[in-house]
């Protein structure tokens, strides 16, 4: 024998109806299951930031929410991730590349001569 349940009765029977409405102010209007209804304001949730270069063309100006400007000093961003290399031209026509890690690239550039030789550093 199978028992069938009305789901549907169940349901109804047990649903809450709530909506929430946008308001043209900024505002939200949320009524709950029994009508009460709560006004909940948005309007000074919302922070405005920017983050914009500096006619310098040096800084980053971040102005957070109160106007507090920080500056980012690109300079030395740059310093701190740059990397060195070199390239020094020899007296046999070929030129030395030094790398980052200090490996040594010797470059044969000589007419028809097109091989590159990794040096002992």
């Amino acid at each position: 024998m199978v028992t069938q349940l009305d789901l549907t009765a169940l349901v109804q029977n047990l649903e809450t109806l709530t909506t929430i409405v946008e308001n043209t102010d900024g505002t939200f209007t949320y009524t709950d299951e029994d009508g009460g209804t709560t006004v909940i304001d948005v309007t000074n949730l919302e922070t405005l930031t920017s983050i914009a270069l500096n006619a310098d063309n040096t800084n980053i100006d971040y102005t957070d929410e109160d106007g507090v400007v920080t500056q980012l000093d690109l300079t030395a961003l740059v310093q701190n991730l740059e990397t060195l290399t070199t390239i020094v031209e020899n007296t046999d026509g070929t030129f030395t590349y030094t790398d980052e890690d200090a490996a040594l690239t010797l470059l044969m550039l000589q007419s028809g001569n097109t091989d590159f030789y990794r040096a002992e550093s």
